[in-house]
Formats: C-alpha cells, structure tokens, sequence
C-alpha cells in the first residue's frame, strides 16, 4: 500500500493552519488543563471547551500520574481497570487486550467501541483491527501527565468509533518546570526500564517537553528471553501567545513486547458434557465447566508456550520464500508519528482551533496460539501418525509418548500451536480536526456554539503467513516430530487452522465527518446538543492463497510438510470499494444544584464502523448487507456529582453515582473460531466512583454494576436473551494509602470481577477473581524516592479470554476436561528509584 503522502500532509496542514483550527476535545487550552491537579477538576475531553467537572453532562473520570503509579501497571490496558465502566481484559501482556464499557460487548476482540487517544485524536481508526490492537500501539511512560475517560455521552458525536467511550492518554507539555529520572529493576523477574522527562522554558511564553523509555525483560512469565526490548521518545514546543498558542510534536516508538493468546488450561468436568454440548440449544444456559488452573506443568498466569525452541521456525512468505519466524518481536511496534495543534481567540467569543498528526505504524505480531490439544496417543491418530519423537529441547530424539510427556512435563499432552506470524507492513494513519466556537452573552446566561470537521484516513497492509506445529504442554514446550507427518517438526508449512492462512491484505478506510453543538448556560442550568455526520469510504483488496506441493528444502522430493502449503494466490484476490454514512447526535442537562453538587441527564446514540474483519461480506467488491459494517447504539444516562469540603466531613470526599441504560445493534466476526456474529444487546447498569482524602490518608474506588442482556441473536436465534460472553455483573477498584512522616507511604489496592461466561451459549464459566497491588515508598531526599511494588500481589489467577470451539475430552469418558483460556499474569514484584529536578 502507498503509504500516506507527505506532500498531502503538508497541503491539509497548510490548509488547517491558514484556516486556524482546533484541537479535538478543545483540551489545548492551556497547561492548567493538562497537568492540573486532580482538585482542579477541569476536564478537556469529550467537551466543546475546557470545563469543569461539575459543569459537564457527561460521565467522566481522570487519573493523574500518581494514580497510575500507585497500581503499579505491567503494561497499559492495566492503567484502563481504574476506570469506572470500563472491563480491561488486561491479559494479553504488551498489548492484544479486549476492552469493553457498560455492557456493549466483545463479540470478538480489542475494543470495537472505545477510541483510544493521545492528546486528543484516536491512536487507530478502529479499535478492533485483527492483528492491530490499539493497546499495542501505546507505550506509555513518565512523560503522560494524565489520563480522561468519557463513558457514553458526547463520544458518540465527539470522536469516531468511540460511542461506548473515549480513553484520553494527555502528555506533558513542560510549562511546569521541572523532570525526573526513574530506574526501576525486577525482583522476581528478569526487567530493567529508564524513564525520563523535563520540561522547562525555553524563553518567555515559550515551553519544550522531552522524555521517554527504554526497557529490556519484562519476562513476566519466564520465557526464557528478553520478552520486551525497546522504548520511545518524545518531544514537544509549546508557544503561548497573548491570544492563544501554538503547539509542535514528535514522537519515535521501536519497541518490542511479548503477547500472550490462550493456552492449554482444565476445566472442571460435568459427567455427560460432550453430550450436552452436542445436543445444541436444549442445553443453552447450562453450566458445563469452568476454567481452571490446575493443568500440571503449565501455570496459566506464570508460564506461556512461548519459549527458545520455539526460536526461528520456519514459514514462507507470500511469495513462496522460505523466512524464520522470530517469537521474539511479539508485538513490535515502529512508530513515527509528528503533528500539532493550535488555539486562538479570532474575535471577541470567537475561538479558532486545529490539532493534526501524521503517523507512520508499522511492525510485526508474532504469538503461538492454541489451536487443539490432546494427548499424545489421541494425537498420533488424529494426525495420521505411528509415533513421535522431540525435535528439539533436552529430549531431543526421544520418543514421545503418554508416559514419557507424563514424566517429563506432569500431563500427557500434545498441543497444536497455530503461530501467528503477521507482517503490519502499513498500519499507518493521518487524522486532522478542526474546530470553531463562538460563544453569545445573553441576559441571565451565554450559549456557545461549535461547528467542527474530522477527517482521519487509516492504512491497514498485512501479510499474514502462520506456521503450524505440535509441542508438549509445558512452559518453553519442546516441538514434536511425528514420521511422515512432519518435517524437522513443521506441521505443514503455513498450516495453521486447515492450511487457512498466506494472505495479503491491503486497505484503506477513510472517514469524513461534520459536527456541531449548542451549550446555553442559564445561571446553575446548562443544556447541550450536539450532532455528527459521517461517512467511511473503503477500498482496496485481500489476497487468499490456494493449497499447492511444494519443494521448500529443494531435496527433490515433496516430504509430507510440503504437501497442500498455501501460497499466496492472484487469482483469489477480492476487491472491495465503496462509501456509508451515518448520523449520530446527543443531547443532555446539567443542573449545578450547590457548588458542591450537580445533577445530570443525557441521551444518545451512535455508531462505529466495521473494517477489515468483515472482508467476507462483501460481494463483487460491494458490501451487500450495508448494516454488517455499522452498529449502532442508544444509551441513556443520568446520575449526580458531589464533593463535600464542609466541617461535617473532614478532609474531602467526592462521590460520582451515575445510571445507564443501553442497546446496541451489533456485528461482527472471529477469525479464531471462524463465527459471525450479530446481535441487540441490552443493558442496565450503575457506575460509582469515589475518592475520599484526608491529611495523610486517601481512599479511592470505583464499582460498576452491569445487568446485559442479547436480547435478540441474528447469528444463532436459540442464544437470544442469554449474557453476552465476557460480560460481568460487577468490576470493581479500591484501594487506599497512608503516609507517614511526611515520608514513608504504604498503599494497597483490590481490582476484581464477577464469574463471566466464556461462551455465547452460556455453558463455560470463567471464574469470578480479585486482584491485589501493593506498594511502600520513602522519600530519602525531597527530590529521591524509592520504592517497592508488587502486581498480583497474591498470585491470583483470573481468566479473561476462553474459546468454546476448543474443548476436549482427553480421557473419553464423556466429559470435557480441557479448553484453552487466557489468565492475568501472576505475582510480579519491582524496585525503583526516582530523581527529580
């Protein structure tokens, strides 16, 4: 794919800056509202204009640094569970998380209705990209200032594919003087990681930022080599003028990160399971099993099948070129991304503003993925072999069989490894929004009107080629040769999921969207609307492959891995092109009661875009059915905000207590289990958040209560009124610290989930888990800290990801007792220093 043209860069930049325009969620405004303190309670996202918290009709919550820090995150989507509303499947390790909001479901993965943004533009069009999850290509670190989630509300007409919420990432910008210095090192795991930042004046009005990371290890589940390696840096200048200012940015990411995909794990066993799933419907609803983690020789939140034998297998391209898969890259992430923003006060009440950012993406995701396990005698017959024997590792040339996998690993099982090895060749993106405001005095109040235009264009070039093995069932699994089955223990070259996968894809969506909004304030009451137009325009082309013999080794024979490889095909490509559009609107009140408590009321509805996973519906070039490329939502919600400062309570407490009703009309598709999905989901829920600090204590929470229903199943009409998959009753986060002597500073915090279904049909549990993080600092100097924290403090195991297509009765005794399932990593323990200046 043509990657996006720097010469057209420049003709919209010049264009915006000459038509002067403004920053997505208008949270340029100045560094107040970016690195203010929390007290402050302005907020720049989701809204027309920096505002205070009270003053919003919407559902919004925010995180400083410190809040960050005191969780102690082993990766982003971590940071995401202190958001009220929000499920953070934080699994998946340096990225390839599922992320959902108040009951609108995962019918597949990443976050389908949640923008992820820094500074206020989305990292990614879609937040669901196969392969190009939006997580993964966030690297957070010191030089984040903060953090702003809208639940609902106005992200249905503020932003594009975020009408479930917005997930704001706000950089420093270096008008606080100052910086730091943080080294931190693993105790209990192979980690070490710099951060740095500072940020200072340059001459008057005139302000720069720079910082970044480096980190090398993060082996969080012993896979015997450096699991990430890599880092980011990024730069900003920021000039202020007497009537606004005028903003500059770079920002270089090449970084590394393992991720992790279901594994191998037990379930519970129910006597005549296999039947009962067998019989379909009649037994929808019906608690088969639940995951577990009492596999021997494989601990589902310590170990993974990633592992040093698993090194350098090989696979060919889309030209048929024999290349070594490098499980090392995980998700690599190369980044290149440079923009800015500016705001200025045209006229009196006139507000002219722009924010722009050119990024090129580009990289790799690499991760073994389990496709079928069984044991080793099942698996000879199943796969057509007379016996087997280790390829590699310790064991190498020993037989394998039920016994010696016992006595080697614990359990006698084989798995079949699908190892997704997807080349992001162009995952790159340029989005531009522009925006004015012009606000009107009237007697007793003020409207203020905005007019904006988004446009954001993404890229989305992949080459998937995924090798297919079997291994033993363990922590750094030795790979299994099977005579006249394998080859140097290849499973078919490019086998994974039935000789499925040697594709190019090469696409482009493009999304135009017109927007405007009213706010008249009429001394405590404000009352707001605002309405968006859109439309996506795609095209470009897939290219499948067809199953051919083929001599890799050149020995002059087709042994039995060369037999039916896939290639890359010419004659399969398919073409799509093609334009949708929609309109989503939102209106809402906000009535300021007391200074210290504000009532609120909004309805809205919106709609996200399908991409790349729905290629299959399309026909001739043409989507055929219109509505599997669009969901829509409408979402209700009201609630109140309160802080009390009075003598009745000491210190300060603020409660925000907000009621939500949903229903969303959804599609998608899995490529995992080959499954369409479509349904109407409903839901109703409660979200509460809390933070309570007096002197030297601080207590802090939030819990969601969610009541989901899929009220109407187009895919399978027997699962109608069952609990979408994945989707819990309550989450919650609370955690509290206490200093010390003004320097000593214990904390702790709890995050947990109610039991979910693994399954649409309701059938498989994942068990309901709890969390604990835990923390102790000293400030040694007023400018050195140093702590210690721990992750998982009690080495919980909490499973977030199952897939009901992958059961197995490995014992033949009419009960399902093995799935494969993704678990939260366990107990990880740190120590670092930290310098400022």
């Amino acid at each position: 794919m043509t990657k996006t043209r720097f010469h057209s860069l420049i003709s919209v930049s010049a264009i915006c800056l000459t038509a002067m325009a403004a920053p997505a969620w208008a949270q340029a405004a100045d560094e107040q509202a970016t690195e203010a303190a929390a007290s402050e309670e302005i907020i720049v996202t989701g809204v027309s204009r920096a505002t205070n918290r009270l003053d919003t009709s919407i559902s919004v919550s925010a995180l400083n640094a410190d809040s960050i820090a005191a969780v102690s995150p082993r990766g982003t989507s971590e940071i995401f569970r202190q958001l009220p509303g929000i499920r953070s499947e934080s699994s998946g390790g340096g990225g390839n998380s599922n992320i959902s909001v108040r009951g609108l479901p995962m019918l597949t993965g990443g976050g389908q209705f949640v923008s992820l943004q820094e500074d206020g533009l989305p990292v990614l069009l879609f937040g669901d990209h196969n392969f190009a999850p939006a997580d993964g290509f966030i690297k957070t670190d010191t030089t984040l200032a903060r953090i702003e989630s809208v639940r609902g509300g106005s992200s249905s007409t503020l932003t594009t594919n975020g009408n479930g919420a917005i997930i704001n990432l706000i950089s420093r910008t270096g008008e606080q003087e100052g910086g730091s210095i943080l080294l931190s090192k693993g105790i209990d795991f192979n980690d070490s990681r710099v951060d740095m930042e500072y940020g200072s004046a340059l001459a008057e009005d005139l302000y720069f930022h720079v910082g970044g990371h480096y980190q090398i290890g993060g082996d969080v589940r012993d896979t015997g080599f450096n699991a990430v390696n890599g880092g980011k840096f990024r730069a900003s200048i920021t000039k202020k003028f007497t009537s606004g200012f005028l903003r500059v940015f770079a920002q270089v990411i090449d970084k590394k990160d393992a991720t992790f995909m279901p594994q191998p794990v037990r379930i519970t066993e129910v006597p005549g399971s296999v039947a009962a799933v067998a019989a379909g419907a009649a037994n929808y609803g019906r608690v088969l099993g639940s995951l577990t983690n009492n596999l021997p020789g494989l601990d589902a939140a310590n170990q993974t099948l990633h592992g040093g034998n698993l090194i350098g297998f090989p696979v060919l391209d889309g030209s048929g070129n024999l290349i070594s898969t490098d499980l090392r890259q995980g998700i690599h992430t190369k980044g290149r991304s440079f923009g800015g923003e500016f705001e200025i006060e045209a006229a009196e009440g006139l507000t002219i503003s722009n924010k722009l950012r050119y990024t090129d993406f580009s990289g790799r995701f690499i991760a073994p993925f389990t496709h079928a396990v069984d044991t080793a005698t099942n698996t000879l017959a199943r796969v057509g072999g007379a016996s087997a024997t280790f390829f590699n590792g310790p064991n190498a040339g020993s037989a394998v069989t039920n016994a010696s996998l016992t006595g080697l690993t614990g359990n006698n099982l084989i798995t079949e490894i699908a190892l997704f090895d997807t080349e992001l060749n162009d995952m790159g993106n340029f989005a531009n929004d522009l925006r004015v405001t012009k606000s009107f005095a009237l007697e007793g109040g003020e409207i203020v009107a905005t007019a904006g235009y988004f446009v954001m264009s993404q890229n989305f070039e992949q080459r998937w080629h995924w090798g297919r093995m079997l291994t033993s069932t363990e922590g750094n699994p030795a790979i299994i040769n099977v005579p006249g089955v394998t080859e140097a223990g290849v499973y078919t070259y490019n086998g994974a999921f039935g000789a499925c996968c040697n594709i190019l894809w090469d696409m482009t969506a493009k999304v135009d969207a017109v927007y405007g909004g009213l706010n008249a304030t009429f001394g405590d009451l404000s009352l707001d609307g605002s309405l968006r137009r859109e439309t996506m325009r795609y095209d470009g082309f897939a290219q499948f492959n067809s199953a051919r013999n083929v001599d890799v080794n050149r020995d002059g024979t087709i042994g039995p891995a060369e037999r039916g490889v896939p290639i890359s095909d010419p004659a399969t490509r398919g073409n799509i092109g093609g334009a949708l559009s929609g309109t989503a609107y939102s209106i809402g009140a906000n009535y300021r009661a007391t200074d210290d408590l504000a009532l609120f009321a909004r309805y809205s509805k919106g709609l996200t875009w399908n991409f790349d996973r729905q290629f299959g519906a399309f026909t001739g070039g043409q989507i055929t059915q219109p509505g599997l490329l669009r969901n829509t939502t409408k979402q209700f919600e009201a609630g109140l905000k309160w802080r009390e400062t009075m003598d009745s309570i000491p210190g300060r407490l603020e409660l925000y207590l907000t009621y939500f009703h949903g229903e969303a009309n959804l599609r998608n598709f899995s490529i995992t289990n080959n499954q369409a999905t479509g349904n109407i989901v409903k839901s109703d829920g409660v979200e509460m958040e809390a933070n309570w600090r007096s002197g030297n204590f601080n207590l802090f929470g939030n819990a969601t209560w969610t009541n989901a229903r899929n009220v109407t199943d187009f895919s399978v009409p027997a699962r109608s009124g069952l609990v979408p998959r994945r989707q819990a009753d309550w989450i919650y986060n609370i955690g509290a610290s206490y200093t010390f002597i003004d320097r000593l500073t214990l904390g702790a915090a709890v995050n947990g989930t109610s039991e979910t279904f693994v399954d649409f049909e309701n059938r498989f549990v994942q068990p309901a888990f709890n969390v604990v993080t835990a923390y102790v600092s000293f400030d040694v100097t007023d400018r050195m800290t140093l702590a210690v924290n721990a992750n998982n403090l009690f080495d919980t195991t909490g499973f977030t990801e199952g897939d009901e297509s992958r059961l197995f009765d490995t014992d033949g005794n009419g009960a399902y007792d093995t799935s494969i399932g993704r678990s939260i990593t366990g107990r990880t323990i740190s120590a670092s220093v930290r310098y400022t200046f």
